[in-house]
Formats: C-alpha cells, sequence, structure tokens
C-alpha cells in the first residue's frame, strides 16, 4: 500500500460523521433519463436540480427508454419543456449526445455500457465538447460500473486527508486503492465521499 493511500484510509477513518453509503442512483435502463442525469450534474446540486429532473423523465417517458424514442420525443416536446431548463448549454448537449450515440448505433443502456468498454468509443466521446474524463466515469457508474468520477468534492476531499495531486488519473487511483482496502466498491466509496462533503459543505 502507497503513502497516499494509507494516509486517505486513516484519514477516512478519523472522520466523525462519515457514512459509508449502501446504494446509489443509476442503474435506470432509460437512456434519457441517463443521458439527463449525466450531462445535468456538473456543477450543480444534485439533489435539489438533477434528480427531480431524472424522476421527471422516468415518470413522464417509461415507454421511451431507448436513444430513438427519447430524442422523437425531445424533437416534438422540447428538450427545454421536458426538464425544466432556460438557457441553451446543458439541453443542446444532451440533444448533441442522443444524436451522437444514435450514429453510434447505441439504442440501450446495455448497449452504452458495452460500447463504453471500447477505448476508441471513449476518444470519439471526449470530441463532444463538454464531455471530459469525469463525465464518462460517471456515465459508467449511472450504467452499473464499479468507478471513480473524479469531482471538486473528491478533489476537495483528497487534499483534505493531505494528499497534493491535482491530476485526475492520480486523484482516482488512491481513491481506488482505498477502496480495495476498505473492502468496499469503487462507486460507494466515491458516493460516500461525495454525500460527506456535500453535508459538509
Amino acid at each position: 500500500m502507497t503513502d497516499n493511500t494509507q494516509k486517505l484510509i486513516d484519514f477516512i477513518e478519523s472522520l466523525d460523521g462519515f457514512e459509508f453509503v449502501t446504494n446509489i442512483d443509476g442503474n435506470y435502463q432509460h437512456i434519457g433519463a441517463t443521458i439527463v442525469d449525466g450531462i445535468l450534474q456538473s456543477g450543480l446540486n444534485y439533489e435539489t436540480v438533477v434528480k427531480p429532473r431524472v424522476v421527471s423523465v422516468l415518470a413522464n417517458f417509461p415507454s421511451h427508454t431507448t436513444t430513438s424514442s427519447f430524442q422523437a420525443v425531445c424533437e416534438e416536446k422540447g428538450i427545454k419543456n421536458i426538464i425544466s431548463w432556460n438557457n441553451d448549454k446543458k439541453p443542446n448537449l444532451i440533444m448533441l449526445l442522443l444524436s451522437f450515440l444514435k450514429t453510434e448505433n447505441v439504442e440501450t443502456c446495455q448497449q452504452f455500457s458495452i460500447w463504453l468498454d471500447q477505448e476508441q468509443n471513449i476518444h470519439k466521446l471526449r470530441t463532444i465538447k463538454g464531455i471530459g474524463p469525469k463525465t464518462i466515469d460517471y456515465f459508467n457508474s449511472l450504467l452499473g460500473k464499479e468507478t471513480i468520477a473524479v469531482d471538486v468534492h473528491l478533489k476537495r476531499f483528497v487534499k483534505m486527508a493531505g494528499i497534493e495531486f491535482s491530476d485526475y488519473d492520480e486523484i482516482k487511483n488512491v481513491i481506488t486503492k482505498a477502496a480495495n482496502h476498505l473492502d468496499i466498491s469503487l462507486s460507494l466509496l466515491d458516493h460516500s465521499i461525495w454525500n460527506y462533503m456535500v453535508e459538509r459543505k
């Protein structure tokens, strides 16, 4: 075990009020809800802004689970109306991603998950402005895979532990190693840290 991994584990175990979560959102089996969650989450309050909109998509469009069907209903009703959004940036990115996945013949969450296993597809996705490594890792988490999506909360947590990393992969690596030593899934440790930082804030 590296010094930084041990440092992070010691820090976690020293914290009053740090709780390991037992479940996380995701596994919607609905491509629209997955994309709405994955695109909206960056920089926004998840519980008050993102989650209600994901729940609304699931409730109002339960049969529009594929890329083509959700894209069609978005074009008919307007994505901004569907997610109750005023500006254009995130809705436009949602529509761009739906169109992109359609050209890639990705229609279901299962197909999206398999598609993301291919390195060349990651490179394709990264060419879309607004989609970086964190969003891709977050999509993988929403699709039920074990991963760490390094956001501002995880970066601050690692820094609080006295670990001076700024590189995305370095932070992801040390949290992954800590999860393995703590015998907790990557996604659950990710969300446990995220919850702790949000509540602390």
